[in-house]
């Protein structure tokens, strides 16, 4: 993407909104990688899964959003439940998206006590909202990122629980604007030989990619009518007609 695009903010689940400051001195260069993994709660995970991407961006002079809410907020959700956070001090509300907290997803919900276990294995509706709380901070930092830097590709990471089937973050970022251009990529590890063999005889179908690439616009129109699906300099005949 930063290849193509030259300038893509990276928006991670794995850092919490009250470490920003932590991750933007590492990327500034400031402060050592070590001091950084520490102070902004690195996962355990951090070298083997995650690492690559902070550090290419840090390279390449790239925003990085921390963009999970604080996980001692979530926890006291979990316990207290969302009517807690109006009580909270005016300097914490700062790390968390703007009240109220949309909960009502019953898609979401479902599958959500699904993989808990299901409501009837005595799991109170606070770990769902706390749920909640992580996809409407991830949302939020995502669409506010946006709004001051509209013409920037943003790439959020997170578990694909919270964006599979549209639904958790997606769904929430869907909420605070309509007509924002989202793609959703859920990546999944497959331990199947047959599946493996069938991706590797897959035609990548390069050709036609490069081809489409060249013809159409980077960003063209939803709806054909409105034109401007054509790159410039395609075809010089359409060209003289812009």
């Amino acid at each position: 993407l930063l290849d193509k695009y030259q300038t893509v903010t990276l928006s991670m689940e794995m850092f919490e909104t009250d470490c920003q400051y932590v991750l933007d001195e590492y990327l500034a260069g400031f402060i050592t990688e070590d001091k950084m993994t520490k102070d902004a709660r690195a996962w355990r995970n951090y070298d083997p899964a995650y690492r690559r991407m902070v550090e290419e961006a840090r390279n390449r002079s790239q925003v990085v959003i921390a963009a999970n809410a604080p996980r001692r907020y979530v926890n006291m959700i979990s316990r207290k439940g969302l009517e807690v956070l109006p009580q909270l001090p005016k300097t914490s509300r700062e790390y968390l998206p703007p009240l109220p907290i949309y909960t009502a997803d019953s898609a979401y919900y479902e599958r959500f006590q699904e993989a808990m276990g299901g409501a009837g294995h005595g799991m109170s509706d606070n770990f769902y909202y706390a749920q909640c709380m992580w996809d409407a901070s991830m949302s939020y930092q995502v669409y506010r990122h946006w709004k001051k830097h509209k013409k920037e590709l943003i790439f959020h990471l997170n578990g694909s629980f919270h964006t599979d089937f549209r639904q958790g973050t997606y769904g929430q970022l869907q909420r605070l604007n309509k007509k924002l251009n989202l793609r959703n990529i859920s990546c999944k590890k497959v331990n199947n030989p047959s599946l493996k063999q069938l991706a590797h005889e897959l035609d990548a179908c390069k050709d036609l990619v490069k081809k489409i690439s060249d013809e159409l616009q980077e960003e063209p129109p939803e709806l054909l009518a409105k034109g401007n699906e054509i790159a410039e300099g395609f075809s010089a005949e359409l060209d003289e007609m812009r």
